[in-house]
């Protein structure tokens, strides 16, 4: 997957792992906000740092992850995005450029973050 696959969209781009319990911790509200939002000009793309995949998909059937969780064996991409701890979220604009960058678990199904998607999505 490329991010010119969701170009025209507002992505959200999280740096996680299995073993991160705050990664873990945060998963079910990304899955929640993903499902609030399909249908809309919204991406929501999770990125494992050097984990196998047959350990991601474990972790997508125990937590019934519907979302693309993408894999990064090597880490090439999290350095690329400077990803130095996990978990890290980034906000991409339309045109894929880096908007807005967050350290650590967040409840990504708050009504502060919904807002912010929302927001995003009406601007253009």
């Amino acid at each position: 997957m490329s991010l010119k696959d969701v170009r025209g969209k507002i992505v959200l781009l999280n740096f996680w792992a299995t073993w991160c319990e705050a990664c873990v911790h945060e998963m079910p509200t990304f899955e929640q906000l993903y499902q609030d939002f399909q249908g809309e000009a919204f991406a929501l793309l999770a990125v494992d740092l050097r984990e196998s995949p047959a350990k991601v998909e474990a972790f997508r059937n125990e937590y019934r992850i519907a979302f693309p969780l993408l894999l990064d064996r090597t880490g090439e991409v999290g350095d690329a995005y400077g990803v130095l701890a996990i978990p890290v979220t980034l906000i991409l604009d339309r045109e894929g450029m880096t908007i807005g960058k967050t350290t650590g678990a967040r409840d990504w199904s708050s009504a502060p973050a919904r807002r912010v998607i929302q927001e995003l999505l009406l601007s253009d």
